[in-house]
């Protein structure tokens, strides 16, 4: 291992703002760190009163010498990067020496450590501005105590969250490594409890299993995607696996654990409306490119960067999860089910309805309380939401018509053209956004005193109330004053058509209906939520319907 030097002060000053120690999982972060970059293959982490009494992080690393060991608690000390060119191609995980002296700063800290090399190791001891250094008999590596966290700056202490919160961040911050490591064992106490224990020879996919549990990992989707600029490889999680924030999307640059809004956006938009708006998937994402193309000293923490080529990374990381997504069945239901659904109405409709030795799939389709659509499939069951299949039907062929510009012969002409009698203000909206209905096939003049009339519609709205939906979306457009436009990005209007002119729940459908809707549905590709995010589609196989009642 390198020694450690004193940088100079012309890359002392092109470092960002110096390591700050908030909270405890911050400490434990660097720590982990400066392990991994000293090639440990086990490290094991404890802690006490959430990290405020103790934390203690044991490795079996490359060691220090008594001198790297003094030098380590200076100022902008480090064996990772000497010179200035060293900042554009940064490979360890922690380079900034900062770190064990701003963690002395606000702790009673101690090192032992020893080189494999050398007889015997070393322990040196940090209180306040006193600090002792003695040999000691030591294995390879090394441990650091850190105590008493914060007592010398209660103002700092004042501000942290509860102790379960601090501790959940700990974990957090436990599972980043876990995650995002290959080879190397680690465990986690906590007041002598054992919470995690990961084997050094566990592939991710038992990690995974580890941590989140086994219906986590079923609902897991392999990624594999080499492009010009990067290569990514990891997990994105089912659509049905959401949640309401970005936690759960682990993305590794480089080895790097990072939380980019840019990384982020091109997997929401990715997902599009797989998911409702305010959801985020889950996905483990470990992502390298050339350490040129990004810049890691934008953040005191490293915890984000930057893109030298944002726009291109963008596309090829949205193009990544474009691909992995239309390649699986994404159908709601079809990985895994939770054992309450025996209880749901749906499973007593269908309790006498279904047989073992059934493996046909019959044409008549059930509808349940004007809601739902119900179909025997050969593998099992299918459930419909009737409104979802319509409006998600609606709106992939509204964006199409709207990407490719309707023509004339999809448009059909009315036989008594409909005069929009509307308030003033109403008027004005609807003339400002008239672009968006000709795109998807209603053609509009102008009558007298400024009031439109319809002489064209949508062919595949033609049994609908037109006056009905255009005030809808009228109002619609009112009171989101921010969608009085959109582009080839953006469909969020063309979701607000498609949900006013499609089927409602409540409206009655014959059989002929019903069955044309659901064929409509299997005719298309990768089709599986509304623009909602809502599922149009969930299955449940003949095994798991057998499982639930008790059959096997």
């Amino acid at each position: 291992m390198p020694k450690i030097k004193i940088l100079p002060e012309s890359v002392v000053s092109r470092i960002a703002a110096g390591e700050v120690i908030e909270r405890p999982s911050y400490v434990i972060k660097e720590l982990i760190e400066n392990s991994i970059d000293a090639l440990s293959t086990q490290i094991d982490v404890e802690i006490e009163d959430s990290g405020l009494a103790l934390i203690r992080v044991v490795d079996n690393g490359i060691g220090m010498s008594k001198e790297d060991l003094l030098l380590s608690i200076k100022p902008h000390a480090t064996s990772k990067i000497h010179k200035l060119e060293d900042l554009t191609n940064i490979k360890t995980l922690g380079f900034r020496g900062e770190a064990l002296t701003s963690i002395a700063n606000v702790s009673n800290l101690s090192i032992e450590s020893k080189r494999e090399k050398d007889k015997f190791g070393h322990r040196l001891v940090k209180i306040c501005e006193d600090i002792n250094i003695e040999p000691i008999a030591l294995k390879e590596g090394t441990k650091v105590d850190v105590r008493q966290l914060f007592d010398n700056v209660p103002t700092r202490k004042k501000f942290l969250s509860s102790k379960k919160t601090e501790l959940k961040h700990i974990i957090d911050t436990f599972i980043d490594f876990v995650l995002g490591t290959q080879n190397i064992g680690f465990t986690l106490r906590s007041d002598s409890k054992l919470i995690y224990e990961i084997l050094k020879k566990q592939t991710i996919e038992e990690k995974i299993e580890n941590v989140f549990g086994q219906e986590i990992l079923q609902n897991l989707l392999h990624i594999n995607y080499k492009g010009s600029y990067l290569s990514i490889e990891g997990f994105l999680a089912h659509p049905q696996i959401s949640f309401t924030t970005t936690n759960k999307i682990f993305t590794y640059l480089n080895n790097r654990r990072i939380y980019n809004s840019l990384i982020n956006s091109a997997i929401k938009e990715g997902y599009e409306n797989l998911l409702e708006h305010t959801m985020y998937p889950m996905a483990i994402l470990k992502i390298n490119m050339h350490t040129g193309l990004v810049d890691v000293n934008i953040h005191p923490r490293k915890e984000d960067v930057r893109f030298r080529i944002p726009e291109q990374i963008y596309s090829e990381t949205l193009k990544a999860i474009l691909n992995t997504l239309s390649k699986n069945n994404l159908t709601f239901g079809n990985i895994s089910w939770k054992k309450s659904v025996v209880n749901s109405y749906a499973g007593n409709i269908l309790k006498n309805e279904l047989h073992e030795d059934s493996a046909s799939e019959s044409n008549e389709i059930l509808q349940i309380k004007k809601i739902y659509l119900v179909k025997e499939t050969q593998s099992g069951v299918a459930f419909f939401d009737q409104h979802a299949v319509h409006e998600a039907i609606l709106f992939k062929k509204f964006k199409k018509s709207f990407l490719e510009k309707i023509s004339p012969k999809n448009a059909l002409e009315l036989e008594s053209p409909i005069l929009l009698k509307l308030p003033k203000g109403e008027i004005e909206i609807f003339w400002d956004n008239k672009e968006i209905f000709n795109k998807i096939g209603y053609k509009i003049e102008e009558f007298g005193n400024n009031y439109p009339i319809l002489t064209h519609v949508p062919k595949i709205l033609h049994d609908r109330n037109h006056l009905e939906i255009i005030r809808e979306i009228i109002e619609k457009l009112i009171q989101s004053k921010k969608v009085s436009k959109i582009d080839s990005k953006s469909y969020k209007m063309l979701s607000y058509i498609a949900c006013k002119s499609a089927i409602k729940a409540g409206q009655t459908l014959s059989s002929d209906e019903r069955l044309n809707l659901i064929n409509q549905l299997e005719e298309e590709d990768f089709l599986y939520t509304c623009p909602h995010g809502r599922p149009v589609k969930i299955e449940i196989t003949l095994n798991q319907l057998n499982r639930f009642f008790k059959r096997k």
